[in-house]
């Protein structure tokens, strides 16, 4: 058996093992995780809507569900489809 001695300082060995008390170890665990707000989580795109297409009635064929505060949604824009210009023929 071999007994723990120290070499040349006031830290013992003990089987590779460096004794560290408390106060030197303060400050570097892990710290507390900031708090951050809650981000989007999902971004939907609908494009080439209905030239015609309101708002409203938009909203009324996506159902309850999906209106603000409903659970789904946290955020919504409305941009109303365009007259395509496109494959026009004169």
């Amino acid at each position: 058996m071999t007994t723990p001695t120290t070499h040349g300082g006031s830290r013992s060995h003990t089987n590779g093992v460096l004794a560290v008390t408390a106060s030197q170890t303060s400050g570097n665990g892990p710290r507390p995780a900031v708090a951050k707000p809650p981000s989007p989580k999902l971004k939907v795109i609908l494009r080439r809507l209905a030239p015609g297409l309101t708002e409203a009635e938009f909203t009324s064929i996506l159902g309850e569900d999906w209106k603000l505060g409903q659970g789904k949604v946290d955020w919504f824009l409305y941009k109303p489809g365009k007259d395509s210009k496109e494959y026009a023929f004169f």
